[in-house]
């Protein structure tokens, strides 16, 4: 198990809404787990990365990203959610008070942008 790997407690929550969807209809079976993919997905969005750099860990990027697309299809991702909620602590919050500061050439005061003509255009 990876460091940001999904925990088992909580993957059992998970792994009754994500059984049998995204299978082959040829009856073919998976040769990566829901797990791995799902873990792949959440390393994917969590980084940013682009599909092709997913580790290879997770599987075929090609097949982590059919997965997810299936399971958005069968609306799995709202359902999930909406199950996790009921087990939600509200002592775990979190509150980011962080902002940028502008100076006052930021925000288009004094010495900061302006509407004057530039020399070369007056003639015109």
């Amino acid at each position: 198990m990876w460091r940001y790997d999904i925990p088992d407690d909580l993957w059992s929550k998970i792994e009754p809404w994500l059984e049998g969807i995204g299978r082959d209809p040829r009856g073919a079976k998976n040769k990566t787990s829901n797990r791995h993919i799902f873990n792949g997905v959440l390393y994917r969005m969590r980084t940013g990365i682009p599909w092709r750099d997913l580790p290879e860990q997770y599987g075929p990027w090609q097949t982590v990203y059919r997965r997810l697309r299936h399971w958005m299809a069968h609306d799995c991702w709202s359902k999930m959610f909406k199950e996790l909620a009921k087990y939600y602590d509200d002592e775990a919050l979190v509150i980011d008070s962080s902002f940028v500061k502008l100076s006052q050439a930021g925000t288009g005061a004094k010495g900061g942008t302006s509407n004057r003509r530039s020399a070369d255009q007056k003639g015109v």
